[in-house]
């Protein structure tokens, strides 16, 4: 998933600061009102929100199963407990049996199971795919496409107040992914009355704290209070969103009473007026951004020395004080202060002494024999983004004597840069940006994406070359020969099947451990079942001899990547994907604690990535609002707003 710098900030701003949008004062013969200045919703489709929508309208109207509290952590929700099973393989919810739906029918583990098939069907659009946890679910990612039939999908319904996931693999994120839009249930009874129109007003809904009482396009929504629904909350009456206006001059003139404030210029601003100054909070968020060196054919950054002395050559807290003014912290490791693997005392903090001796350690003192290298940076990024980087160039010229220049090129090139194989010429680092969407117990164990599995940029060449090939016949830019004639498709099945083959033995002396080996045999389990596939296809009546020649291609080339990649492996990547999936499998807090810990040491000391900073939720909010906390995570759900409190004496009228 692709996101804007502008876009991606703002979206995460608003979903991270949900528990604050709304307050206004109230008054006699008023109710308890919030008013704020957000995005534009377009869709009340729960699957189909992004950022804001997702703040503004799931967070009031729609609850699931479990929520995170005001204080972290999980609370019941519309679930009043759960069991996991030992192996952590089975989730079972037990739901309450007074909740309620808009027009007082009874929520039901039914309504969460039709809402799960239907955002999953083959060919429905959905926000969440890319990181539900239902891809974790037995058969629901084969269900999606269209490989597996709906009664295999691994959530059951003993009955209408129990809900049972089965996971094809352990998670330990999954009860925290729990919060997100793809866990919220849909009215089975709109769904089979309208189909696609179930969430259309008045069609449409709810089982939250609030309900939609007024919507207009382009304009602004009301919500208010729900009178059905029955579980604890705050004394917030009225919700009132507008979609357009600035929110600094908006609060300053009391219109509203929350204002985000992405601008820097606004946050500088609120920060030294007397009036606002006390009224500026900021929270660190998941949104990450970082460094990520470039694939290229000259050999100098796939020494780990150098790249290591580039992240401890310049001065983050420098960057973040001149431009950012408060909006961004720096960070020295790979994750974030919202995540649980967080440890302030570690990292790659500035250390000018140390990064001089890896660079003459690795046969460039002074930075001499560098090449002037790129930062490459997309053309969206803004103003105060690129600043950065020119400032960063400038330390690292004049600390470690490399040279760089900024290629500031448009989001199809930068994207094509950042995973290719550049040439000789072309060396250095890209921008990158990630945000966590829950809070994950081993969210460290992501990273290890980030250590390579080869530090050769020979062997790297010939599996992108496979990678771009398996690429242009997807897409049509290569047209094989040979699919009119069926005889050649059984000895491509064969290669297929040597493959696997050659895997077994690769995984077979029990090196590499149970984990992986499970992992492999999962792998080739599932080209022989597609090959075997594909040749039932091929030998059925009108089939389309050339998409299954393409098809069967295809899963050769995979399987070849996959054993040309493990045969290449280092010894380190090796023994990091062990770590990752032993911190999957288990069942210690602690020893997944312990494995997230090396695992941030080995990846700190090896890694192509190194941190630069974590955005700030940065926004001017009224002094009655009572109870307020924030939420760091992007996607998830932070109903806080259930639990505001206004205080009445403290209103200013």
């Amino acid at each position: 998933m692709t996101l804007r710098s502008t876009d991606w900030r703002t979206g995460v701003m608003f979903a991270v600061l949900a528990a604050a949008l709304f307050c206004i004062p109230a008054h006699a013969g008023r109710p308890r009102e919030i008013r704020y200045i957000g995005p534009p919703v377009s869709t009340l489709n729960s699957y189909l929100y992004t950022g804001g929508m997702y703040a503004q309208i799931t967070l009031g109207t729609k609850e699931g199963l479990v929520q995170l509290g005001p204080e972290g952590g999980l609370l019941p929700a519309q679930a009043e407990r759960w069991e996991i099973s030992e192996d952590r393989l089975t989730y079972t919810f037990f739901l309450r049996r007074d909740n309620r739906w808009y027009d007082g029918t009874t929520v039901t583990a039914r309504d969460y199971r039709a809402a799960f098939i239907y955002q999953m069907e083959p060919g429905r659009e959905s926000k969440w795919l890319w990181d539900t946890p239902l891809q974790y679910v037995v058969k629901a990612m084969d269900f999606r496409n269209g490989a597996a039939r709906e009664d295999e999908v691994g959530v059951d319904v003993p009955d209408d107040f129990t809900l049972r996931f089965r996971l094809a693999r352990p998670y330990p994120a999954f009860m925290n992914a729990m919060v997100t839009g793809s866990m919220f249930p849909i009215h089975r009874g709109s769904l089979e009355a309208y189909g696609d129109a179930w969430h259309k007003l008045p069609n449409y809904q709810g089982n939250g704290p609030y309900r939609i009482v007024e919507w207009e396009l382009n304009s602004h929504i009301i919500l208010e209070q729900n009178p059905k629904y029955n579980l604890a909350r705050g004394n917030l009456e009225r919700i009132h969103s507008r979609f357009a206006g600035r929110p600094l001059e908006g609060y300053q003139s009391g219109e509203i009473d929350f204002a985000l404030l992405p601008a820097i210029a606004d946050i500088y601003y609120a920060r030294h007026h007397p009036d606002l100054n006390d009224e500026l909070v900021l929270t660190p968020t998941s949104g990450l951004s970082f460094v990520k060196f470039l694939f290229s054919k000259h050999p100098v950054y796939w020494d780990a020395r150098v790249r290591r002395a580039i992240a401890l050559g310049f001065d983050k807290r420098r960057i973040v004080e001149s431009i950012f003014l408060g909006r961004e912290t720096p960070m020295h490791m790979l994750s974030t202060p919202a995540m649980p693997d967080w440890d302030p005392g570690f990292g790659m903090r500035f250390d000018l002494e140390e990064a001089r001796r890896l660079l003459s350690e690795a046969g460039y003192p002074g930075g001499k024999g560098i090449p002037e290298s790129v930062i490459l940076i997309p053309s969206y990024l803004a103003p105060e983004m690129v600043s950065q980087f020119v400032v960063i160039a400038a330390m690292l010229e004049e600390n470690l004597g490399i040279r760089f220049r900024i290629d500031n090129q448009e989001l199809g090139v930068y994207a094509d840069k950042r995973v290719s194989l550049n040439p000789s010429d072309y060396a250095g680092f890209c921008f990158a940006a990630s945000g966590a969407p829950w809070p994950n117990p081993i969210y460290g164990t992501q990273w290890i994406e980030n250590v390579q599995w080869t530090d050769d940029p020979g062997v790297y060449g010939v599996w992108w070359e496979g990678q771009r090939r398996i690429l242009q016949i997807r897409s049509g830019m290569i047209k094989l020969e040979g699919g009119e004639n069926l005889s050649n498709f059984e000895p491509v099945r064969l290669r297929i099947g040597a493959y696997a083959d050659s895997v077994t033995s690769l995984f077979a002396n029990g090196r590499h451990g149970p984990h992986l080996r499970r992992q492999a045999e999962e792998a080739m389990s599932g080209w022989r079942q597609t090959a075997d596939e594909i040749m039932r296809t091929a030998g059925g009546p009108d089939a389309d001899l050339e998409w299954c020649w393409k098809a069967l291609n295809v899963t050769l080339l995979q399987a070849r990547q996959y054993y040309f990649q493990w045969s290449n492996t280092s010894d380190l990547r090796w023994r990091l994907e062990e770590m990752r999936q032993e911190a999957h499998h288990a069942r210690s807090p602690s020893r997944q604690a312990e494995i997230n810990r090396e695992v941030h040491r080995l990846v700190q000391a090896f890694s192509w990535d190194f941190p630069l900073h974590v955005a700030n939720a940065t926004a001017l909010v009224k002094p009655y609002v009572k109870g307020l906390k924030f939420c760091a995570y992007w996607w998830a759900n932070p109903m806080y707003l259930k639990w505001i409190d206004i205080d009445d004496g403290g209103q200013q009228l």
